[in-house]
């Protein structure tokens, strides 16, 4: 848990006030008159005239402050110029039942104040002359005067959530990053897609145009063959074989007839010579 230092508790209270109170006039460390009168940590001056009711809040850090201002009565001295006193507190550090009768208790929780116990309000009719001097001579000037930056819990807060917004910034860069080289990828995918469909696309109409060319060199077969169109391939395969053997056939017999032929020409010739020679003898 955070350790708060009293001074930058009481102005994280003053800067929750005016970011949630806009209808209050807020001071930190406001003595509300001339010296030796009280001074409350953080005061709260409504602008309205119909429910003046000034709050006082008085900050403790320590469990021994708060008991030495119980014990000493200080904190009922605001009710002169308050209709209810606050005791603010970082979280844990007292409990609702400690408090004295009347006083509310605002806790400082690890993000944000929260009411613990709400105050009696008391009606208040108006402030002392006293008072009214010291909150125009000096209060007003120090509600004109230029506004610190934030108190350090709320300097801290804005650095988170800088470095936070830088984070997410980031985190968004590297998502669209991660995006667009995923939808890269894709794409190149998609690329590779088409260009292995468009090869078997291509290999698809060879392979169709080589089924054509057959198609019609077995149509040409079969008219050879004298086979109609269309007849299975193991038919066409038995026809050619068959014709090749009749094709065998016939040329063997047309080399039988050559002999023949050569014969009868061989036996003419011997004729002719056993002739002339029996007709020499004769002669």
């Amino acid at each position: 848990m955070r350790t708060w230092k009293h001074d930058e508790l009481a102005h994280d209270l003053k800067e929750y006030l005016q970011a949630n109170k806009a209808d209050r006039l807020i001071w930190c460390d406001m003595q509300l008159g001339p010296a030796g009168s009280p001074r409350p940590d953080v005061y709260a001056l409504p602008r309205s005239y119909s429910r003046f009711l000034p709050f006082a809040y008085e900050v403790k850090i320590s469990r021994a402050d708060f008991q030495s201002d119980i014990n000493a009565g200080k904190w009922q001295k605001y009710y002169a110029f308050a209709s209810a006193v606050v005791f603010a507190v970082p979280d844990g550090m007292i409990k609702a039942t400690e408090l004295p009768n009347g006083a509310g208790l605002f806790v400082r929780k690890e993000k944000v104040w929260r009411m613990a116990k709400a105050p009696k309000v008391n009606p208040l009719d108006n402030l002392p002359r006293e008072t009214w001097m010291k909150l125009v001579m000096d209060g007003l000037g120090r509600l004109n005067a230029p506004r610190p930056a934030f108190n350090a819990a709320f300097q801290r807060d804005r650095v988170a959530r800088k470095a936070l917004g830088e984070e997410m910034a980031k985190l968004i860069r590297n998502r669209e990053s991660v995006e667009w080289q995923i939808q890269k990828e894709i794409d190149q995918h998609q690329k590779r897609l088409e260009s292995i469909r468009s090869a078997n696309e291509a290999e698809r109409k060879r392979a169709s145009d080589r089924d054509d060319i057959a198609a019609r060199e077995f149509e040409k077969l079969c008219d050879l063959l004298g086979l109609p169109r269309g007849t299975p391939a193991y038919r066409i395969e038995s026809a050619v074989r068959e014709a090749v053997e009749n094709l065998n056939a016939d040329n063997r017999v047309s080399h039988l007839l050559s002999v023949i032929t050569s014969a009868e020409h061989s036996l003419a010739a011997a004729k002719l010579r056993i002739g002339a020679a029996e007709r020499e003898r004769a002669a």
